[in-house]
């Protein structure tokens, strides 16, 4: 008999299993949908079965999980790097999950208890099972005998269900799913009046989208082929039991989620295409200029910066107000003066004239805040319709609906934007000053707190070894390193697991640091491209609004270094970029 205890742990039920058995029901647990796109939970379970099996349960400790499964460089300190806890929560999490779907029917279970690392083996009852009652539904009984209605009905109720009516006839099943929009239809193929059970269930998916589950006694071909013709989500066979019936419309409501959850995903999807497709059709001009005089109005209370990297050669304050048209220009200019004087966030629709003097609608969005010199400057964007948008797409609306409508209908998404803008200014006007030495070890340690979630969340494979010092400001390298990364992680494959290893080399009195990764890569004619301002590329898993690494390319020439990016399309890539050494301050 298999144990599977250690030290104070609670012993499992006292069930024989045999280790096959238990293999059997990794293997199950491996191959189902949900741990195949989680790759590193996967190997933290394969882990500790094995080990568990193989005699040696002793040894799952934090610090041996950490370097062994998270690949942790050792020493490693859980007290420093929760990444063990914040996993094994998340595996016990997905093994409930797993177990109210997928795994229902399976005859043996493995379960781990809070705070130990041992899995627990046995042979599962219903009540080691999840409580129905957690992924619970809303069902139509669509029946034609009544004492097998009620007893259907008594039976989900018994097991955490709602029953939502019952209906002995197709006609009655569609007046019923109008008026109540069950989660599930639970559907007898032979029915009451002129529509058979399978017409029924065609009708409801194409009209409500509900998914149907079949419940027959009869199993042979036609009635078969009848069936998978109507894309049904199961079929229970009568007569059946409530475990039975249980696991049926557990597994059904389980690939109702993930269909749920991957359509909520094309969807958003479809909208961050849609607000490319209208950043790239819409006529953008970008803004910054420097506050002289808080108290006066705008545009008299602003000039142009002698340098600025995010509107070089930009537009005057008082050029950028000409073009409004007359009427809105008392409107604009007490925005821009009300932020300027709060020293907040600037919002406001107008029209102006457009490159060809034709007149269209805009929208500005910036904000008032002080650069590293204390200076305060107003930067954000100006986004109008194109031509091509008011008079093609959408020649229904009006031309701010038009922008609205081409952006998604959702321009909040422009504030990350605005704060990378912001960002970038500040960077553009800072100065090198003289630093201390410093320990890059710490602001990495920084950049990976900031981005732990984001890393947990991929799967992300980190290694690195120790850093050197040098003459770079800590926020300023945070950021350098917390972009790279974060680059990494956007650009990662989903088919393997992403890894990210960093390093230092020494380089003529600086140090090159490197940070390699095995993403999507990209073509090496980009590689000048991709440090440009607002030049995102396609090939980056999560769209960004193409100034992170122009950032990382800022903060690195403030300090006299350089970076470049080594990379082939699917063969991942490295980020190089050097720093001055401690050692060249004394020199």
């Amino acid at each position: 008999m298999l144990d599977g205890t250690s030290g104070g742990a609670t012993p499992p039920p006292s069930y024989e299993l045999t280790p096959d058995e238990v293999q059997e029901e990794l293997a199950r647990i491996l191959g189902s949908e949900s741990f195949q796109k989680s790759p590193q939970l996967s190997r933290f379970l394969r882990f500790c079965v094995e080990e568990t099996l193989a005699g040696q349960q002793d040894c799952l400790k934090e610090q041996v999980l950490g370097t062994d499964v998270f690949r942790r460089p050792a020493p490693f300190d859980p007290r420093l790097d929760p990444i063990v806890r914040v996993e094994a929560r998340r595996l016990r999490s997905k093994l409930d999950q797993y177990y109210t779907g997928e795994g229902a029917a399976d005859p043996v279970m493995i379960s781990f208890q809070r705070g130990d690392y041992t899995p627990r083996f046995f042979r599962a009852t219903v009540s080691d099972r999840p409580a129905p009652a957690a992924r619970s539904a809303r069902i139509l009984v669509v029946e034609d005998e009544r004492l097998v209605a009620r007893d259907l009905e008594h039976r989900l109720t018994n097991l955490g269900y709602e029953v939502v009516g019952t209906a002995p006839s197709g006609e009655a099943a569609l007046q019923l799913v109008e008026q109540s929009k069950p989660d599930m239809v639970l559907m007898d193929i032979v029915l009451a009046g002129g529509m058979r059970g399978t017409e029924v269930a065609r009708r409801i998916w194409s009209g409500w989208r509900i998914p149907v589950v079949y419940l027959t006694a009869f199993s042979d071909a036609l009635i078969l082929e009848d069936v998978k013709g109507s894309e049904p989500y199961g079929y229970v066979l009568k007569p059946f039991d409530s475990k039975q019936l249980h696991a049926v419309l557990q597994l059904a409501l389980s690939r109702r989620d993930r269909e749920s959850a991957d359509a909520s995903v094309n969807r958003e999807l479809n909208r961050n295409e849609g607000l490319l497709a209208a950043l790239l059709n819409a006529r953008i001009l970008p803004w910054d200029w420097v506050v002289t005089d808080y108290t006066r109005p705008w545009p008299e209370s602003l000039e142009v910066p002698s340098h600025s990297s995010v509107a070089p050669g930009g537009i005057s304050p008082a050029a950028y107000l000409d073009r409004i048209e007359p009427e809105d220009r008392d409107a604009v200019q007490s925005a821009f003066t009300d932020a300027i004087g709060n020293g907040g966030r600037l919002e406001i629709t107008y029209r102006r004239k457009g490159d060809t003097g034709q007149i269209e609608w805009a929208v500005a969005i910036g904000a008032v805040a002080a650069d590293m010199s204390g200076r305060r400057r107003c930067s954000g964007l100006e986004v109008g319709a194109s031509s091509a948008i008011r008079h093609r797409q959408f020649p229904r609306a009006s031309e701010m609906e038009q922008l609205v409508d081409a952006a998604g209908s959702d321009l909040e998404a422009m504030q990350t934007l605005i704060k990378d803008l912001m960002t970038y200014t500040a960077l553009s006007a800072h100065q090198h000053t003289p630093v201390e030495p410093l320990d890059l070890n710490e602001p990495l340690d920084l950049a990976m707190e900031k981005l732990f979630t984001a890393i947990v969340e991929a799967g992300a494979q980190i290694t690195r070894t120790s850093l050197p010092h040098a003459l770079v400001d800590k926020n300023h390298a945070a950021q350098l390193f917390g972009g790279l990364i974060s680059n990494a992680i956007h650009s990662r494959r989903e088919d393997i697991t992403p890894e990210i290893a960093i390093s230092a080399t020494p380089c003529s009195g600086q140090w090159r640091i490197s940070i390699r990764d095995n993403g999507v890569g990209l073509d090496p004619e980009s590689s000048d491209q991709i440090f440009q301002p607002f030049k995102p590329l396609s090939t980056n898993v999560t769209p960004g609004a193409g100034l992170g690494l122009a950032i990382c390319r800022r903060i690195v020439e403030i300090y006299g270094g350089r970076i470049w990016v080594e990379s082939q399309p699917g063969q991942g890539s490295t980020f190089h970029f050097t720093l001055p050494s401690a050692e060249s301050q004394s020199s």
